[in-house]
Parts: C-alpha cells; sequence; structure tokens
C-alpha cells in the first residue's frame, strides 16, 4: 500500500528515525555536495544528485579486511544501522553493485554493510546540466526501502514490501495513487545496438589523445567496482592488516603482469575499455548497464571530455566508413585515423560560448600500483 506525508512532517520522520540510524545523505561540503553522516535534518541538501557518490558507504576507497597478530585475526565487523537517502540513478547503481558483490562469491564486507543499511529514494523534480538518466532507463527504480515522490504539498511514499515496518508512524496516512516519474533531461545519449562493431572506431583514439587519465572519473562513477588488496606487515614482521582499495582500468599497471608485460600498453585500449566495461561486459554478465547516466564522470573531467558525445559518435555515418577504411588498412601506430567533421556537436559550442580557451593540464603524477594476486578487476 503506498501512503502520503506532508512535507511539513519530513523533519519529525527522520528526526524519529536517528536514535536507531545513522543518516547518510547529500550535504554540502567546500562548494560541493557531497554524502556524508548527518547530524541533523537542517544539514540535508535538497538539490540535484551529489557530485560525488555513495559507493563509498559500502565500498570504501581503502578497507580493513582484517588485522593479524601472530596466528590471530581480527575480522572487520560492523554492525551500525543506516539510512541511505538516494536519488534513483543511485538506486540503480547500487543494485548492480548487489550482483556484482552478491552473486556466487559473497562479498561479506560489502554483505555486512548492505543488510544494515535501509534506502530511501527521493525521485528528482528537475535534472542537472549533464544529466542523461531517462536515456539509460533509471530515472525510476526498484531498489528501495520507501520511496519518496513530491505530488505538491505531499510526497507520496511507496512501501516496499517488507519494510512497512518503518513507515508505521502516524504521520502517514494511506493514498490509492501511483508514483510516477515524469523527468525530462536536458541531454539524450544513444547507445549503439551493436557495439561490438565499433571496436575500431577512431573516435577512441581520437578522444583518448586529449584524456589525462587522471582517474576522476572513475573515483566519482557509482558503479566501479575494482580494486587491489595489500598486505601491510609490521616492523615486527608478525602483526599487520590485509587492505583492499579502489584501482582503475584507466591506469598502465591495472594490466600490467609478470615479466613486465601490459596489456593495455596503449591509451586508446585503455579509454576505451571504460566504454566496453560499462556498456557491454557489465550487461552481458550481470544484465544491467555500467552507466546509470548520473553524469558525474562529464561534470568533473578536467579535459572537458563527454561520455555522451563519446557514445554518441559511435553512431556517426563517417565515423564509421573511416572505421571499415581503418580495419582493412590496419594503421601502424604513427598513423592518425580519420576523424569524424561533425565529432564536436553544435551543443557543445553553445555551452562553451564566451568560454577562455582552455589550456592542455598535465596529468597528475599518480602512480597506478602493480598488479598482485588477489585482485579483483573487470
Amino acid at each position: 500500500m503506498n501512503k502520503s506525508l506532508n512535507k511539513k512532517d519530513l523533519q519529525s520522520f527522520f528526526e524519529s528515525l536517528m536514535g536507531e540510524y545513522t543518516l547518510i545523505g547529500p550535504v554540502k561540503k567546500q562548494n560541493h555536495t557531497v554524502f556524508d553522516k548527518i547530524g541533523s535534518f537542517e544539514e540535508l541538501e535538497w538539490g540535484i544528485r551529489p557530485d560525488y557518490s555513495f559507493r563509498k558507504f559500502f565500498f570504501p576507497p581503502k578497507e580493513t579486511m582484517f588485522e593479524f597478530k601472530g596466528n590471530k585475526i581480527d575480522a572487520n565487523d560492523e554492525t551500525e544501522k543506516r539510512i541511505i537517502i538516494l536519488r534513483p540513478c543511485d538506486a540503480n547503481a547500487l543494485a548492480l553493485l548487489d550482483r556484482i558483490f552478491l552473486t556466487k562469491s559473497k562479498d561479506p564486507y560489502y554483505k555486512k554493510k548492505r543488510e544494515n543499511t535501509l534506502i530511501f529514494v527521493f525521485r528528482c523534480k528537475e535534472s542537472g546540466e549533464n544529466c542523461f538518466c531517462t536515456s539509460m532507463n533509471t530515472d525510476k527504480t526498484t531498489n528501495f526501502d520507501l520511496q519518496f515522490t513530491d505530488i505538491g504539498e505531499r510526497y507520496l511514499v511507496e512501501v516496499k514490501p517488507g519494510s512497512s515496518e518503518i513507515a508505521q508512524s502516524k504521520l502517514f496516512e494511506p493514498i490509492m495513487r501511483e508514483g510516477e516519474s515524469k523527468l525530462k533531461c536536458k541531454r539524450n545519449m544513444v547507445v549503439p545496438h551493436d557495439f561490438v562493431s565499433n571496436f575500431n572506431h577512431p573516435a577512441w583514439k581520437k578522444n583518448a589523445d586529449d584524456c589525462l587519465f587522471c582517474c576522476a572519473c572513475l573515483t566519482v562513477c557509482p558503479t566501479c567496482h575494482c580494486y587491489d588488496v595489500d598486505d601491510e606487515v609490521n616492523i615486527d614482521l608478525k602483526s599487520g592488516k590485509r587492505v583492499r582499495d579502489w584501482h582503475f582500468c584507466y591506469l598502465k599497471d591495472f594490466t600490467r603482469v609478470a615479466g613486465d608485460h601490459v596489456f593495455r600498453d596503449e591509451p586508446e585500449k585503455r579509454y576505451r575499455n571504460r566504454f566496453y566495461c560499462k556498456l557491454k561486459y557489465l550487461r552481458d554478465k550481470y544484465g544491467k548497464q555500467g552507466c546509470v547516466g548520473c553524469g558525474r564522470c562529464i561534470d568533473i573531467c578536467p579535459a572537458e571530455l563527454d561520455f555522451i558525445e563519446n557514445v554518441n559518435d559511435l553512431n556517426s555515418p563517417s565515423g564509421q566508413e573511416d572505421q571499415e577504411k581503418g580495419a582493412e588498412e590496419k594503421p601502424t601506430e604513427k598513423q592518425e585515423p580519420k576523424s569524424s567533421p561533425e565529432h564536436k556537436k553544435d551543443s557543445k559550442a553553445k555551452r562553451k560560448a564566451g568560454s577562455k580557451p582552455k589550456k592542455k593540464a598535465k596529468a597528475p603524477g599518480k602512480k597506478g600500483k602493480a598488479a598482485k594476486k588477489g585482485s579483483k578487476r573487470t
């Protein structure tokens, strides 16, 4: 049964839960909206989706798996009960992480955090400048405990079966109405139906030449899930801890193996892999796209590379002709494939009108870590 909640009572409802649950949601920090633990309802930022993703609360950038001393092992065991406030795109991203970490070999660290977390979804009334969730069909979701839809002076609250206990407050009233998404994004992306045929598309090299491979896009992405595992041993050589931390496929060391061979040594191969991972590999393996259309990667890119335009370029007729020609000629590394004259769209020129000429930034001095046994990679 769906319920309704007066907007004036939203604060009272959340405050009634904060004694039992840790509340995680969007807050303002240093001119950015980020996910963080919330001490009071007033801290919540109710704008568009946060600039950084929720991922760290289920899959931290660096996580201690267990500590050891001699033959004794002390495993990490979290019992904190939490509520996290998400937008539909992020709820869909979390659903994909659930499939990755909770199917077949279940990840105990992710599993514990996920079991202790309730999901409250607030549907968007408007999209961000670079959001394209409607193109990815992620403007709606079923991955929630409670979902709030703005219907004027009240919220329509959809309650997931099995989660009705949390909506027993007298503040809620029954309502015979279904929630629906009426969101219209400002931008659209068309994923090629036959993605495999674009493997040698000239757009990969063209965009890779501009990419800094700083991994900013992968840091804010809500679905990136690759990690490396290290043992940090203390000076006594008898104690220490095992940790895992995020690893990124844009780094050369991601595919470095014994003998110092790197499978994706060329920049365009690393650049292309990210798109194939998001739009093909994850879909083939888990049945869900790895891109949810949040647009964070576009917002944060220092080189102003645009995920939407990169994918839409694959549908360019002239680009497909160059691809067929390039496949026949098999150009060497010194040869530059022809790019489409329509590579940059007029819409991008309009958005950048009046901006200063950009200078090509230098890549940050970040080096990836060598691959180790135990790494999980896509």
